[in-house]
């Protein structure tokens, strides 16, 4: 255990890291970090485990440029680009591990009440005592 706590500081300073070398922190948060504290946990994760990730309705197309830092996104931007990149990746990782444990990404279905949703598609959201 000692051993993995060591390696979570070790990603945690990579994922500060990326952030920081104008790679873009929602993407960095949304899509690196799931995929390595899936990988980390692996080891842990029975067979008939399930690995289940957050994804979302909103997705686009990954900017390689933007993930490379040489492109700057907005707030939408990069969350949409995310979101597809977690699903893609939940989608590998099954694909790799036919065995298991069984990887799924799921879309909670609600725009939640956040200055992104307002911004980004124009509505108030739910709030989320309702959802």
């Amino acid at each position: 255990m000692a051993a993995s706590l060591l390696q979570l500081q070790h990603y945690e300073r990579l994922i500060r890291e990326l952030a920081a070398q104008n790679r873009f922190a929602r993407f960095v948060v949304n899509t690196y970090a799931p995929a390595l504290l899936s990988t980390l946990l692996l080891p842990i994760i029975p067979n008939d485990g399930r690995l289940v990730h957050l994804s979302s309705a909103a997705q686009a197309h990954v900017d390689v440029d933007a993930i490379e830092g040489k492109r700057r996104l907005n707030d939408m931007k990069a969350y949409a680009q995310s979101e597809l990149a977690l699903t893609m990746w939940s989608q590998d990782f099954a694909v790799h591990h036919p065995d298991g444990p069984m990887s799924v990404a799921v879309n909670p279905g609600d725009l939640l009440a956040t200055k992104m949703v307002r911004e980004g598609f124009g509505t108030a959201g739910n709030d989320l005592q309702r959802c």
